[in-house]
């Protein structure tokens, strides 16, 4: 069990270092690191169903960003979406050891923009459809990926007991704030125009962008949205 903490701190550590500031998204990595030093054990904590259903979903839905902004990276080699991608791949890989340590089924598939899950597997077929067409559609598509990934870990969230799951969720859900605010940033640059949200209700967006990189802390509460989500049904 002490490796198992050990790996989960390193992971959690590097979800830090590879998100991004909405200051400079294309070269700064410097969203705060977790301070878990101080932190008690992973504990054997039994997950409930919410959160399995959580984590297998989560595997899949940060599998689905990764994919996409590396499709996107080489349609339109635009940085922020390779060193986005990068730290995806981060989010993907703090759920794994999650899966391992409760011993879960990974339901991830291995071949890029190939999803067990049919809902994401659409939602993956949209996106590319829409960000293939120009840059400022590509950078939209960025915003509404972290927009869906913010309210889907935020529903999970309020539903979690697990000190685990809590821990590495609400990290993510630190990563997809700052690239949340890093393609508003960039299509608000590129298109000329103000980025409108286009999941989540407009108060909530602008407490989040109003923020400084990296300044979100504590659990957040789940929130009702309307129009459509791309996430759990």
């Amino acid at each position: 069990m002490k490796k198992i903490t050990i790996t989960i701190t390193v992971l959690i550590a590097m979800l830090g270092i590879l998100s991004f500031s909405a200051i400079d998204s294309v070269s700064a990595f410097n969203d705060p690191v977790i301070n878990v030093a101080n932190e008690q054990e992973s504990t054997s904590e039994e997950l409930n169903q919410s959160e399995i259903d959580a984590l297998l979903f989560m595997r899949e839905e940060e599998k689905l960003a990764r994919d996409v902004y590396l499709t996107l990276y080489e349609k339109w080699n635009l940085v922020i979406f390779n060193n986005i991608a990068r730290s995806e791949q981060q989010h993907m890989d703090a759920v794994k050891v999650l899966l391992d340590q409760y011993n879960l089924e990974d339901p991830m598939l291995g071949e890029i923009g190939e999803f067990e899950n049919q809902v994401l597997q659409d939602l993956y077929d949209e996106l590319i459809l829409t960000g293939s067409k120009s840059v400022q559609d590509a950078l939209k598509v960025g915003g509404a990926i972290e927009e869906i990934d913010i309210l889907d870990l935020k529903e999970s969230l309020a539903d979690a007991t697990n000190t685990d799951v809590i821990r590495v969720f609400e990290s993510l859900l630190r990563g997809s704030n700052n690239h949340l605010r890093a393609f508003v940033n960039n299509y608000n640059r590129q298109a000329g125009e103000t980025y409108q949200p286009q999941y989540m209700s407009q108060v909530e967006f602008d407490e989040i962008t109003n923020q400084s990189s990296g300044t979100g802390n504590g659990r957040f509460q789940s929130t009702l949205t309307s129009g459509r989500r791309g996430g759990r049904r």
